[in-house]
């Protein structure tokens, strides 16, 4: 990976930065036209079905002041604003008890959530779309909880239940444009059907800032389903697909300080699938437990840069796939060639598998990393053996970690070639201490 690149990649880390930071009242002036919600029915003046039908584009449906703890709705509500933001409070729920999606946005401008839970949407049609939230344009959504939507492709009649010919996208949220989360939570959505993208999101390209997704299914990306991804303190785990257990990427991919764990892919990429990128990076980040046939953390394409990043305990599970108990890998091409750049990054300890797979038109180069198995030539100074890394768990910071034990072989052994300030854990924990920087996510 070259330096112009490593300049475009902080770059990227100022922007997600910028956008996760920046503050909601820019968003929500002053002068912006406000509707305010006065009563927590389903319909009727004062209510929230009745200020979405009267709320001017541009303009500002505001819930803070209502006391109830969930409005119920018997159907969803469409918001046909080119433009709207819907402000409310964390203790307040909107239900759509599997009666249709909580909303259909149609306008192709950005949609701006901030202070809600939508829960128990369905859409149930052959082509489901955004079983709680579907938008034409763009969504942000912010300290948003959105948690057992279903987005289901129903089987035509005249295919007798093959299930071929039902598709959907986005068990929580599909969007048609580009989808921010910040500070948000989905969780236990899904996406089924015969073919079925991003269980928790599914959009034509995502951001995710400080946001956890847990739980989600669908047949291509459990938590999530875009083209370029950028992520930045993610929390990514126990999701579950057929590929892409945690995140598919159709495009590049941008993963920083974020932890993807605990996910399983039936057939492949437990962790994340980068299909068609061509330049993608993984910095200050942890794959750990995730399974899959093949690909147990990653499938990758393209250029991928791994620095400063721990990968390990991924599992390669028989009878997922074809994959027998001793085959596959941790870490391989999703489409070959690839070309695999790594710096002081451990990729070790994943049991049942090589830990990086590959073939012969692919390469690998970097310096200062530790990786246990390779099909392809390792640099000269990779270190071997046991990393010797401690349980999975908060160790400080928004995200999970593995700290190292003392003695592990990866102290004081790797590289800060990005010039990083911090490790995986973020302010108060400085990329280096002692006399070089540690190897992996976390400086010990």
């Amino acid at each position: 990976m070259n330096h112009v690149h490593h300049i475009h990649a902080i770059a990227g880390l100022a922007v997600i930065g910028g956008i996760g930071a920046s503050a909601a009242p820019a968003a929500i002036a002053a002068t912006t036209p406000s509707v305010i919600v006065t009563n927590c029915n389903d319909s009727g003046t004062g209510s929230l079905r009745a200020a979405a039908a009267i709320a001017p584009s541009g303009g500002t449906i505001d819930l803070r002041g209502l006391r109830c703890s969930v409005v119920s709705l018997q159907g969803q509500i469409l918001l046909p604003q080119h433009d709207l933001r819907l402000l409310g409070h964390q203790s307040l729920t909107i239900d759509a008890n599997r009666n249709g999606r909580v909303f259909q946005h149609t306008g192709t401008g950005k949609l701006y959530i901030s202070g809600l839970t939508l829960a128990n949407g369905l859409d149930f049609v052959q082509s489901a779309a955004g079983g709680c939230l579907r938008s034409a344009g763009d969504v942000e959504l912010r300290h948003v909880r959105i948690h057992h939507c279903d987005a289901s492709g129903r089987t035509p009649p005249d295919w007798e239940g093959v299930g071929t010919g039902s598709f959907a996208n986005g068990g929580g949220v599909f969007a048609s444009g580009h989808v921010l989360l910040a500070d948000s939570v989905l969780e236990f959505n899904n996406a089924g059907a015969f073919s079925a993208t991003g269980g928790g999101v599914s959009a034509r390209t995502l951001t995710i800032f400080r946001s956890r997704l847990h739980g989600n299914t669908a047949s291509f990306g459990g938590g999530a389903y875009s083209g370029d991804m950028k992520a930045l303190f993610a929390s990514v785990d126990r999701n579950t697909a057929r590929d892409g257990g945690g995140l598919y990427v159709f495009g590049n991919a941008f993963i920083h300080r974020s932890t993807i764990a605990l996910n399983v892919g039936y057939e492949h990429c437990g962790g994340i699938c980068i299909e068609h990128g061509d330049d993608s990076d993984i910095v200050d980040s942890t794959l750990s437990g995730n399974r899959a046939g093949d690909a147990s953390a990653a499938g990758l394409s393209g250029h991928v840069s791994i620095h400063n990043s721990t990968i390990a305990f991924n599992r390669v599970q028989a009878g997922i796939e074809a994959a027998a108990s001793t085959g596959g890998s941790a870490v391989t091409p999703w489409l070959s060639p690839f070309q695999l750049h790594i710096e002081s990054s451990i990729v070790a300890a994943n049991p049942n598998a090589i830990d990086i797979g590959g073939f012969a038109s692919d390469t690998l180069d970097g310096a200062d990393n530790l990786i246990g198995t390779s099909a392809l030539r390792l640099p000269a100074d990779t270190l071997r053996g046991d990393p010797g890394l401690r349980a999975l768990q908060w160790n400080g910071g928004p995200t999970p970690t593995h700290a190292l034990v003392a003695g592990s072989a990866a102290i004081d052994r790797g590289n800060n070639a990005l010039g990083l300030a911090y490790d995986q854990r973020d302010i108060g924990y400085p990329r280096v201490k002692g006399i070089r920087t540690d190897i992996g996510a976390y400086e010990r």
